[in-house]
């Protein structure tokens, strides 16, 4: 019986995975032309990645899933069944597509294109006086938001949202300070 949960759990978990893979893959690579032509259209840009360890840790997970499901698929001195083993080696194959998605998911949001007046997350260019606010989150299991203007809320990593918010203050720091400077001289 417990085969067949570990059967019909690793086909779940594969499909989800490969889906997860698919558009993950499609985002990267259309935020990674976004960007591409981004720095080339604003040549005050710069990058900041936010996020490594997030991205480490996802490879690292996939890395030891690979592992596991390949130990489990050769193993021969068991006392399991080979039925039993390769549904087990299965699971731990279909966790190692996931972990490549999320790895990948979190390639993508991690790279940040930005000037002295907005940022580039995914494939969209935000100027900081969009913002209305920024929501960072928990430790554990709480979200990050950023608000924008327009009544629009974007979910985002926890480090991003502290870098978006450091950013944004800086930002409107140097905003007063120009305005200041302005009403001195007239």
């Amino acid at each position: 019986m417990s085969t067949i949960i570990f059967w019909v759990l690793g086909a779940v978990v594969l499909v989800l995975g490969g889906y997860s893979n698919y558009t993950n893959w499609k985002t990267y690579f259309a935020s990674k032309r976004e960007k591409e032509i981004f720095m080339k259209n604003h040549h005050d840009a710069k990058v900041a990645i936010v996020g490594k360890n997030r991205i480490w840790l996802c490879w690292a997970g996939a890395a030891l899933c690979l592992g596991l499901a390949s130990f489990m698929a050769m193993a021969t001195q068991t006392d399991m069944d080979a039925a039993q083993r390769y549904s087990m080696s299965l699971v731990y194959f279909s966790l190692c597509v996931y972990l490549v998605a999320m790895a990948i998911e979190a390639t993508t949001v991690s790279r940040i294109c930005y000037t002295p007046e907005g940022f580039m997350y995914a494939d969209t260019y935000r100027r900081y006086k969009q913002i209305n606010g920024v929501e960072v989150g928990g430790w554990i299991f709480k979200s990050s938001f950023i608000h924008f203007g327009n009544k629009e809320q974007v979910a985002v990593p926890k480090s991003l949202a502290v870098w978006v918010q450091e950013s944004w203050v800086d930002w409107k720091k140097a905003k007063d300070a120009k305005r200041k400077k302005g009403r001195r001289r007239g």
